[in-house]
């Protein structure tokens, strides 16, 4: 079993329906290889492999289908909260998997993954799967891949195991005019209401509430996350 962290958006109502669908469902979407952010998803250095053997590897991509999340130390890397939860108006999902679900790791290089002549599709595609540029690295993404008989277009929704947790991100937590911030945007003013109604949510489906928010240090930024116990409200106006 690991801990893993799934980041999503809470910035409008479809965000808040998907993230809700997420609790009381406790699935979530693997995406086709080609609708991954990663421009160069994918992609390898074939080494003289035949065309039969290319066309046998394209074939088992567009079967596959994966789920991204990140480890512990990507949930502490204010860069995961700006890009992926819309600058800490958003949040990240902490699962505990169940045995029989298999992590992949995924590994960072500077040149895309080789692959030589007489591997097995199989193999093949879960090494390329598994291996990103390295300008991807402060992700440390982990991923859970499932395989279809469909082709390569839509996606699939599965359980990977139990939802811990939601950390919900808190813009501006440590500014001491926050109060003066939120009440002079009309964008985190909804945010507010969004992560209050989800906190719900969570209650309601018996999953922990935890606060994530950024704070200074000798060292540059960083995220800090406490728990929100009980049934108590998130206190968005003070430190």
């Amino acid at each position: 079993m690991s801990l893993l962290y799934k980041f999503r958006a809470l910035a409008n109502c479809d965000n808040f329906v998907r993230a809700k669908n997420i609790l009381s469902k406790k699935a979530f979407w693997f995406s086709p290889l080609w609708d991954q952010n990663d421009s160069m998803e994918a992609i390898y250095n074939p080494n003289l492999i035949p065309l039969e053997q290319e066309q046998k590897i394209f074939a088992e991509k567009r079967k596959t289908r994966i789920c991204s999340f990140s480890s512990a130390k990507g949930l502490y890397h204010p860069l995961m909260w700006a890009h992926y939860a819309c600058g800490f108006k958003g949040i990240a999902f902490e699962v505990e998997t169940t045995k029989n679900v298999k992590v992949h790791e995924v590994i960072y290089r500077d040149n895309p993954t080789l692959i030589s002549s007489g591997a097995t599709p199989d193999d093949t595609v879960l090494a390329i799967i598994t291996s990103k540029s390295s300008i991807w690295e402060y992700e440390s993404e982990l991923r859970i891949t499932k395989m279809t008989d469909a082709d390569g277009k839509g996606g699939i929704a599965k359980t990977v195991g139990t939802i811990q947790s939601i950390i919900i991100g808190q813009p501006y937590k440590s500014v001491s005019n926050v109060v003066d911030i939120y009440k002079d945007s009309v964008e985190l003013e909804y945010y507010q209401k969004l992560a209050n109604k989800l906190r719900k949510v969570a209650n309601e489906n018996n999953i922990k509430t935890k606060l994530a928010y950024l704070i200074s240090t000798p060292t540059g930024p960083a995220v800090e996350i406490k728990n929100l116990e009980g049934d108590s409200e998130i206190d968005w106006g003070s430190r």
